[in-house]
């Protein structure tokens, strides 16, 4: 007798189709990663690309090692690390957080939120463990976002290593799985989230410049941003890959560049100048030749 019962958690028709193969490199596949590279993104800017209107995954230009509330210039500290400093800054690049209020430490399972006609959502998740006299304290968060057929997947980290991946397959009622209150050993779930349908641009365009421009307002070294986008890019890759390494070097610097803020483009500058000097494998001088002006 075939299964009539009504899904508990209803798929979302505006959630994106999962498609991992869409987030590997193109032309990266070889007979020795014949899995080929992923797009260097991390799990927000995967998290927050967006569904078009056939479902397939809204990939941005460039990848970008987004984080929340960098397109409005803000910052993230110590204090960002928590399921209130987490959600206000999804809300400033315009998710809608539906902030978890339970307790305790056992892990439960949180029902999804009702379908949002226009929006899909997304599972925040935070860590926060306090330094001790041996160890500094651990930060970060970690984004999974629903996918049309009821499961749930993500992107871990940035390193283009990390492939895309499921998190959860569907429910077998054809419905969305509840996410736990945990993720791994040590993180905790903030809440949900809304993110409008056609995505949020965390792309180079938006991200770089108000991001650069802030840590110089606070002070800090605005170098700490920029090598976050050069690591994964140039320094360690080997040497098949460092073709387009360089061609994002190349992005990067056009994108300073049409910023016009002076301020911003010779932080970037000075940062990429050092870096280089300070590459374990130096590029050629044909790969230096780059129009950073």
């Amino acid at each position: 007798m075939p299964n009539t019962r009504k899904a508990k958690y209803p798929a979302n028709p505006d959630a994106p189709v999962f498609t991992p193969d869409r987030w590997i490199r193109e032309g990266s596949r070889t007979e020795d990663e014949p899995a080929g590279r992923a797009i260097a993104t991390n799990c927000y800017q995967y998290a927050t690309g967006g569904s078009a209107i056939d479902g397939s995954n809204i990939l941005h230009d460039k990848p970008a090692v987004v984080q929340p509330g960098a397109t409005r210039g803000h910052l993230m500290t110590e204090k960002s690390y928590t399921p209130h400093g987490l959600l206000n800054l999804v809300a400033l690049d315009g998710l809608k957080p539906l902030p978890y209020t339970g307790r305790g430490d056992a892990v439960s399972y949180i029902p999804v939120p009702p379908n949002k006609p226009g929006f899909y959502v997304v599972g925040v998740y935070y860590e926060n463990i306090r330094a001790t006299t041996a160890h500094e304290a651990e930060v970060d968060f970690h984004f999974l976002r629903q996918d049309i057929d009821g499961g749930w997947s993500q992107k871990e980290g940035y390193q283009d290593l990390a492939r895309v991946n499921r998190y959860l397959p569907p429910a077998a009622d054809g419905g969305y799985r509840p996410l736990p209150t945990k993720y791994g050993e040590s993180y905790r779930f903030a809440g949900y989230a809304y993110v409008p349908k056609q995505g949020i641009d965390g792309g180079l365009v938006p991200m770089l410049t108000p991001s650069i421009l802030a840590y110089r307002a606070a002070g800090q070294d605005e170098c700490r941003l920029l090598n976050t986008l050069f690591d994964p890019i140039v320094g360690e890759k080997p040497e098949k890959h460092r073709s387009g390494s360089i061609d994002y070097l190349r992005d990067i610097a056009a994108t300073m560049k049409k910023s016009n803020i002076i301020e911003a483009t010779e932080a970037y500058e000075a940062c990429l100048d050092t870096y280089l000097k300070n590459l374990k494998k130096p590029l050629r001088e044909s790969e230096l030749s780059i129009d950073r002006r």
